[in-house]
């Protein structure tokens, strides 16, 4: 079975598989010299808990613009 990208009403995409449905988000690990970035979430139900950057994708949004908006947005 095939995984399949379509938008849902909400305008995020999701991947399906049969019945299956996942949201579809981006994640960076980034090291450098031994130190690995990471975010502090500033809102929401898990604010102040540490993540990697990254995102949902958004409507015409490849992978690669999804993660990289999250280093250009505030």
């Amino acid at each position: 079975m095939e995984l399949q990208r379509q938008k849902l009403s909400l305008g995020k995409f999701f991947l399906t598989k049969g019945d299956k449905i996942m949201k579809v988000v981006t994640a960076a690990i980034i090291i450098d010299n031994d130190r690995v970035f990471i975010a502090r979430r500033k809102d929401g139900n898990i604010k102040g808990k540490w993540e990697f950057p990254g995102g949902k994708l958004e409507e015409n949004e490849t992978y690669e613009e999804c993660l990289k908006g999250r280093f250009t947005r505030s």
